[in-house]
């Protein structure tokens, strides 16, 4: 049946479906997605009204909504602050999903872009040099659950280390080189590092708890003898290796046995 938010609200989005079909533990959240600020009102509305069109599905069909194109920007014009105001009001209230898809190519400019992170992001999704700063960071800490980069030339990312709550990584960051960051990112339990071809070291990441899926598809430089050490990675179900990072088929075996499924990319 239908979602009855996303006519005329808004469009639906299956949010980050970034796997392929050997990942297939990754469950897909369902979003509302809105790109101009009438269907976003139009929504907003209902909820004021008592209609929060979300909670007319039984069971409900989405659980978030994505802010998309220039309604990015549109939320920071100076016009739209009760707009921006009854959308960060809504999102804290009810803990609803909240995603932005940030395509910087697309939009009108990045005038007050601080801001955004007022709102109890959720999702963050960047695909430009768009780079988030420590400041912006301790801005989401306590929300962001899921976070992709696709793009972005972070040299440095030791400032990801306070994302206390992140779940799910995804950067596509060739100049990314150092994963120390990423061990203080407890309740992580996916991590796709595929487009970092400088990775060595996995050691930060060995005794996170919740880890089940990990992929470093073009790392093959990185060393994989922590991945093999007992104790390590203990909830690791699904690994992505570039096939040059494995030189001994001993190591190879030992991985299978060990890990659910293991993919070789050549």
């Amino acid at each position: 049946m239908a979602c009855a938010v996303n006519q005329p609200l808004g469009r639906p989005d299956l949010c980050y479906t970034f796997t392929n079909n050997e990942k297939k533990h990754i469950s897909l959240e369902k979003h509302t997605s809105f790109d101009n600020t009438e269907t976003l009102k139009q929504f907003l509305d209902a909820v004021d009204a008592g209609n929060d069109p979300f909670e007319q599905e039984t069971p409900p069909c989405c659980n978030g909504f994505t802010i998309r194109g220039n309604l990015i920007w549109e939320v920071l014009e100076p016009q739209q602050d009760a707009l921006f105001q009854s959308l960060k009001t809504y999102c804290n209230r009810t803990k609803r999903n909240l995603h932005l898809l940030y395509i910087r190519d697309s939009y009108k400019g990045e005038k007050g872009v601080a801001r955004l992170f007022d709102l109890p992001i959720t999702h963050f999704d960047t695909w430009s040099p768009f780079l988030l700063s420590a400041p912006l960071l301790e801005k989401c800490k306590e929300t962001l659950r899921v976070l992709r980069s696709v793009g972005t030339l972070y040299r440095n990312v030791d400032a990801f280390g306070v994302l206390a709550n992140l779940e799910i990584i995804n950067m596509k960051v060739g100049l990314c080189r150092d994963l120390k960051a990423f061990g203080n990112c407890k309740q992580l339990h996916t991590a796709y590092f595929d487009g970092c071809r400088d990775l060595k070291d996995l050691t930060p990441l060995k005794d996170l708890q919740h880890l089940e899926c990990l992929s470093l598809m073009l790392s093959d430089k990185v060393n994989i003898e922590p991945l093999l050490a007992p104790g390590a990675f203990p909830a690791l179900r699904y690994l992505c290796l570039n096939e040059k990072a494995i030189s001994k088929p001993e190591d190879l075996a030992a991985l299978q046995e060990k890990i659910e499924k293991v993919v070789i990319q050549k």
